[in-house]
């Protein structure tokens, strides 16, 4: 849910849905807070537009922390698939005897696979691929 959402139904007085996350929930409570306070003549119109800002603040980073760490989440098992469906055909080719050095290739493109060291690769390159 966007900050202005949430800011809004905090503005007047409206719950979130059920299926808000808790990030969303700890804002809404945050601005109710400020808007309660500006109403009470605790803050003044400068200062709660401050606080407001803050917060946005905070939950943007929030949501975009959240996002990195999906988006590295969906990344590693995307590497897992492909790594399993690597494996598979590592075994086929073992199992029908391909040269060693083919061989050999595919399990280091295996290892940078699922370890995500490509520094591995440029190594087994560097000595052992004739150019």
């Amino acid at each position: 849910m966007e900050f202005e959402n949430i800011s809004n139904l905090a503005y007047i007085k409206n719950n979130l849905p059920l299926s808000s996350s808790i990030l969303e929930q700890l804002v809404w409570y945050k601005m109710k807070e400020v808007y309660e306070n500006y109403a009470k003549g605790i803050y003044s119109l400068e200062e709660s537009k401050k606080q407001k800002g803050k917060i946005a603040a905070f939950y943007e980073q929030q949501m975009r922390i959240q996002n990195f760490e999906k988006e590295h989440h969906d990344e590693i098992y995307k590497n897992i698939r492909e790594a399993d469906n690597l494996l598979k055909e590592i075994l086929k080719d073992e199992e029908n005897k391909i040269p060693e050095k083919e061989l050999t290739k595919k399990l280091v493109d295996y290892v940078v696979k699922i370890t995500g060291r490509v520094p591995i690769k440029t190594e087994y390159e560097k000595s052992y691929e004739v150019k």
